[in-house]
């Protein structure tokens, strides 16, 4: 495919029309789920991008921030982490501590790679001088705070902190129902951050509407092999057995998990992974079912 793309415009690979055609399907890589296509396109564009424009402009640090969310998608934390511990002091150099590509930065590098490993102290200082520049500059409804403060939430919900994190998406959420709609993204990500937190307050009849709203929500936008829907799936599925309604949660398993017995485990995500190797263990291997 890319050969069509380099034959169709006759300009060889470093042509800025070849490196746009190289973004464009890195980009439908990442939307769809399937990050092991999308980082080598995506580090060839950074490359071609570097060279082409500079290691500052606002492009490459476009695609290096897509490339780092391939990464820590695909489960390489520490070389997502490089990256965006990289963006972080290139935006703060050249925007300053507060523009809204440096908080973008901070948001990322606490809420994936900061948190994914540990460090959670340092992940809740920078998501609550996040939070707080964002009320002051752009006001506590803006999209940056509303971000800041889910991520903020599921920082303190990995600390323990269960009914400050609540109470955190609860304040959010109203907002991103009314700017963004009940199933953009982020308003579907922190209703289930939310539907997390009550499961390990142990509200599990209050979680299971939120999830069950996640999921339809997810697989009729990004189809049920998203690894965004199954992770939501096989969380529907945890709680539903935890509720005692096996038929229900066998429901699901055989509509939205059961595909996983017989995929191929490289272009599974880490986290899909062990969903994987959990559903075998359930409900046996593929072969065993047949």
């Amino acid at each position: 495919m890319l050969t069509g793309h380099q034959t169709l415009y006759k300009s060889g690979p470093d042509h800025p029309n070849t490196v746009t055609s190289l973004d464009h399907l890195a980009s439908l890589s990442r939307r769809q789920g399937r990050y092991a296509e999308a980082i080598p396109l995506y580090q060839r564009v950074l490359a071609l991008q570097t060279r082409r424009l500079g290691a500052d402009h606002a492009d490459t640090l476009g695609t290096m921030n897509a490339l780092a969310q391939a990464l820590f998608n695909q489960g390489d934390v520490a070389a997502a982490r490089q990256l965006q511990e990289q963006l972080l002091a290139t935006h703060q150099r050249v925007h300053g501590p507060e523009h809204d590509e440096t908080l973008i930065s901070m948001n990322n590098l606490a809420k994936q790679s900061l948190l994914a490993q540990g460090e959670l102290g340092r992940a809740r200082q920078m998501l609550e001088q996040v939070r707080a520049a964002g009320r002051q500059g752009q006001g506590a409804q803006h999209l940056s705070t509303l971000i800041a403060m889910h991520n903020l939430a599921e920082v303190l919900r990995a600390q323990g902190e269960l009914a400050a994190a609540r109470a955190l998406l609860a304040e959010a959420l109203p907002t991103l129902r009314q700017t963004l709609g009940e199933e953009h993204a982020r308003t579907l990500n922190s209703l289930y951050t939310l539907a997390e937190v009550l499961r390990a307050q142990n509200h599990l009849a209050a979680a299971r509407p939120l999830v069950t709203q996640v999921v339809a929500a997810r697989q009729r936008l990004l189809g049920v092999l998203h690894p965004d829907s199954t992770v939501a799936a096989h969380a529907l599925w945890t709680l539903l057995h935890r509720l005692g309604e096996a038929e229900a949660a066998d429901g699901v398993a055989r509509t939205s998990l059961d595909w996983l017995r017989e995929a191929e485990v490289d272009r599974l995500t880490v986290e899909v992974r062990r969903i994987r190797e959990q559903v075998q263990q359930e409900r046996g291997p593929a072969e065993v079912q047949r």
